[in-house]
Order: structure tokens, then sequence, then C-alpha cells
């Protein structure tokens, strides 16, 4: 009985250390299954990191190709071959670029293969991801100047010369004949001038010199064999058996031309001539106004260098005749943009630039989220209504980079001239000494301009005073409708100086500039999705020092734009697709 109760407790004992082994078998199995489980989702997860790793490998490879792709077609260059990327953590990135349906003009599309690879020690593949893009490259900064069409317009004044115009561009009145005065004239003036000489022939007619503008095309209506210079008809009288110059009845004749007054210069950082590209072409309509404004009918002053008592007596005579209504003859009035254009290279059938509203939402976003914009709603009170317009108060901005919520069909008005405009000091010691944060940015921290609205922007400034704060101050003027920006001076003892304005000007339809200062160094672009017009209009009207206003291309104004250049909308990713 002992016996059988000890072989009982004995088998007892053995069962319980196969149920201890089996449990341990178990545990070690699920321990077992556990760690593999382990290794295999650890290195499912190195590979995901892998995969992620090189996804975003070939993600930047696209961005690189883009930037480079970028700054070579706005320097007018053909797209190099773009050496691997190699990165620390051991992908190599292989980028290609295929031109696609791009033109002579870069119009078209580019399209970027990015592939990633992961490498072994000895270089082999490990594994790879790809990216593909599609870079829309029409609205890259290829031209100076692009526009549907181009209007330029300085002003023209009859030309009563026969000879060559000098480089100050003064007339010289041929006063080498004169007809005495008669018996019946008044004792002043002493001389008439008689008709000036003629210039008929080929060679004498091109006696008249211009760097921009072409004889040939302008004629004198009515005159089968014009003279090329001016003319009186006298008709004589008599009276009381004295006779005498009849200047109720005479005529003066001008020239067959008017000479334009004012150019405009596009021109690289070398001056060469830079592109202009143009749509629709020139744009040489005028109306009645303008027609007004362009053609002076004042004649130009005697040119110095003949004797003063002819001179001052053909001044006098010409004033006479004007006096009488009919008196005087003017050549047809023809107006071309070609005429003001010094130096450009035109490019035509270029299509004119697009600002999508889209562009116009993300700006809007970003100035609603970034503390270094300033965001003014369409009820703010930093916008005072006048007259239908809608006027900042400079004077209340807080940034510089500014977003205007307004709607298309309203006009926002910036005028930094009313603003900067003291009368009881200098304007220097009032700009040196302004606390104002808007214009405290640019001085102190060198900050650039951004003002940017849905409506029409219409901006009145005199950039010497902005040069003045900080030299490399660069505006950067984008609207979905149309752009009005006035140069003028704010004070008359710089009126004279050259203005150097940087900028890039944007518009969703027309731009027009107007240039009241006698010279003006415009870098950056200009782009119009509609018509671009430029007028010279220097209200002092000095033919000796002829306007000009000359604009230098400068493509790093995009590259200097203190936002992603995704914001301006340069080369636009529209496909993007990963090949595996």
């Amino acid at each position: 009985m002992a016996e059988h109760i000890k072989a009982g407790k004995a088998q007892q004992q053995g069962s319980a250390v196969i149920v201890a082994l089996f449990v341990l078998m178990v545990i070690c199995l699920m321990g077992t299954a556990v760690l593999s489980v382990a290794a295999v989702e650890r290195k499912v997860v190195v590979s995901q990191n892998k995969v992620e790793m090189l996804r975003q490998a070939a993600d930047a490879g696209v961005q690189v190709a883009r930037n480079i792709i970028m700054n070579y077609l706005a320097a007018g260059q053909a797209i190099p071959a773009i050496d691997d990327i190699y990165l620390e953590n051991g992908c190599r990135v292989e980028i290609s670029c295929d031109p696609g349906s791009i033109d002579n003009n870069n119009n078209g599309v580019v399209k970027v293969t990015s592939r990633a690879y992961w490498e072994d020690a000895d270089g082999g593949v490990m594994a790879s991801k790809a990216a593909r893009a599609d870079l829309l490259v029409d609205c890259l900064p290829d031209c100076a100047v692009r526009a549907n069409t181009l209007k330029l317009a300085g002003r023209y004044y009859p030309t009563v010369s026969g000879k060559e115009i000098d480089h100050l561009g003064n007339q010289d009145w041929d006063v080498s004949y004169t007809e005495a005065r008669l018996a019946g004239d008044p004792a002043q003036p002493r001389f008439y001038p008689l008709n000036g000489p003629s210039y008929n022939s080929f060679n004498e007619k091109y006696q008249i010199q211009h760097p921009y503008f072409y004889l040939d095309t302008q004629q004198w209506p009515g005159i089968p064999e014009p003279y090329y210079t001016w003319r009186v008809d006298y008709v004589y009288a008599s009276q009381d058996e004295e006779d005498y110059h009849d200047l109720d009845n005479s005529m003066i004749h001008i020239a067959p031309f008017y000479r334009p007054y004012g150019y405009l210069e596009i021109v690289d950082k070398k001056g060469h001539p830079e592109q202009i590209g143009l749509e629709q072409g020139w744009n040489n309509i005028f109306n009645t106004d303008e027609q007004t404004e362009l053609f002076e009918n004042t004649l130009t002053n005697p040119a110095w260098g003949c004797a003063m008592s002819e001179e001052y007596c053909q001044a006098e005579v010409i004033n006479a005749l004007r006096s009488y209504e009919g008196s005087i003859i003017y050549p047809e009035k023809v107006f071309r943009s070609q005429d003001f254009i010094k130096t450009a290279q035109v490019i035509e059938h270029l299509p004119a630039p697009t600002l999508s509203p889209e562009l116009l939402r993300s700006y809007r976003k970003l100035a609603q989220l970034c503390p270094e914009w300033e965001y003014i709603s369409g009820d703010s009170d930093k916008l005072e209504c006048n007259n239908g317009k809608y006027e900042v108060d400079i004077g209340s901005l807080d940034q510089t980079y500014i977003f205007v919520d307004r709607p298309v069909e309203d006009t926002v008005v910036l005028d930094f001239n009313a603003v900067l405009s003291p009368t009881d000091y200098s304007l220097w010691d009032w700009l040196d000494s302004s606390s104002e944060p808007f214009f405290s940015l640019i001085k102190n921290e060198h900050r650039s301009v951004i003002i940017i609205s849905t409506a029409d922007l219409e901006l009145t400034m005199d950039n010497i005073m902005f040069d003045h704060l900080s030299s490399d101050t660069r505006f950067y003027v984008i609207s979905e409708g149309n752009i009005n920006l006035t140069l003028a001076p704010v004070i008359l003892e710089f009126s004279h100086s050259p203005r150097n304005m940087q900028a890039f000007l944007w518009a969703g339809e027309d731009i027009h500039i107007h240039c009241g200062v006698s010279e003006c160094n415009y870098t950056g672009l200009i782009y119009a999705g509609n018509n671009l017009f430029i007028q010279l209009e220097n209200p002092e009207r000095m033919q000796e020092d002829e306007q000009y206003f000359r604009i230098e291309k400068n493509d790093t104004m995009i590259q200097q734009f203190p936002e992603s250049w995704a914001y301006l909308g340069m080369a636009p990713i529209i496909a993007y697709t990963y090949m595996d």
C-alpha cells in the first residue's frame, strides 16, 4: 500500500515536470514568434522608411531640377545635363530632363524624371523610387517685358530744321536767307525769314539724323515734293504807296514730320538689347485726348550759333504768324509706338502671361497666417473710401508685405508721395527720424515691399525716397486686375535727378506706367496679362534733355522674392506621378 502510494506520487511529479516542460516549450515558441514578428516588423519599418526616404529624395530631385531649369531658361540658356546628387544617407538621385514641347521662345512643357537609388557598399542597387513631373515654363522671366500689346508715348515736337540734330536734340534754324523789311512794316522786327533751303534729294534729306526715328516713314500731306524744312509764304500788301508784309494772310509751313521726344530702352546687364515678348504686337491707336497730349504744337527755339539779331527776329516773326488763326500748317499726326523705342529686341506672337485666381488665394492665405505679412480686410479701418477708390493709410502699416482684400472691380490707392511730403523741414530729416514701422523695416531690416490685391492697384511714388532709406529696396506689385504706377518727383529740387527702381510688376489685365521724371532706370521685370502702356510725360517739357525710361532685365528679382517661387507662379507643376 505504501509502495503503491509512493508510485502514485512519482507519477504525479513526472506529469508536473512534463507539464512544466510543455509550458516552457510553449513560452519559448511564443517568445520566438514574438521576436520573429518584431524582427519582421522592424524589417518592414526599415523597408518602409527606406521607401519613404527614396520617395522624398525623388521629390527633392524634382525640386532641384525645377530650380535649375528656371534659372537657365530665365537666363535664355539651354538646359544642361544635371549631375547626380549624393545624399549623406547613402541615397543617389539621378535627374533627367526632356524639353518636350518647349520651342525656341522657351514656351511649353519640360518633363523631369527623378529616380532615387539605395545602393550597397559595392554600388549594387538595393531599391529605387522615381517621380515624374511636368513643368509649365511659358511663365518664366525669359523676357524683360511681356504683354499682349505694348503702347509707348512720349511727345512729338514739330521739326523746323533741315540740318542735323545735335547731341542735345536742338534744331538749327537756317537764317542765311533774310528779307529786309518793307517801308510799310512796323519798326520791329527788322528782318523776315525767306523760304528755307529745300532738301529734295535723297542724300540731303537724310542729313536729318535720329538714333531711333526714321524720316522716310513720315509724309507731308498735300505736297508732292516736300521741302524738308520750314518755309513762309508771304502775302504782300500796299497802303499809302508803301509796301508791307501782310502777316494776317501769310502762311508758315512746318517741316513734314514731328520729332519724337523721349525714348524707352530695354537692355540686359551689359547694355545689349533685351527681349520684349508681345502676343498681338504694337498698339498705335490713340484717342482725341491722347492726340492733344502727344503732339506739341509749340515750335522749338532757334539754336545758338547764328547772329543774335537774326535769331531774335525770326522767333518774333514766327510768334507773330502764330498769333493769327490758320496761319500755320502742321504735318500729319502719325503716332507709332516704335518711334519711342531706342533699344530693344521684339519677339511677337509670344503668349501673354496669365495670372491665376488660385495664386491670389494662396497669397490671401499666406497673409492671414504669416506674422511677417499684413492682411488688410475689405472693411479694415486702414482703408478710406474717397471718390469710389479705397486709399490705404500707409502711416498705419505694420509690415511691408501687404495683401489688400478688396474685390476685383474695386481700386486700391497707395500714394507714397502724399505721405512723404513734409512742408516744415527737410525730407531727408523726416525719413531719418521716421519711426513708422513700414519705413523702419525698409531702413533697418532692408525689407522688400510686396503689395498684392485682387483689386486694381494705383501707386504714386518717388523712388528717390526709398533709395535713400535702402538702396536695395525691391517692389513686388501683383494685381488680378490693373496696375497704374505713377512716378513723379516729390520735391522740385530733386526733379532732375535720375530715379533708380527695382521692381517686379505683374497684372492680370493692364499695366499703365506714367513716368514724370526725366530719367528713370528700372531694374526688374514687367508682366501684363493684357496691355502695357508706358507714358513719358515730363511736366517741364525740357527738350534739351531728352527724357528716357530704361528697363534693365533682372531675372534674379524672382530669386530674391522673400517667399517661395511657387508664390510667383513660376514653372508650376502641372502633372506629378510616382513611377513605381
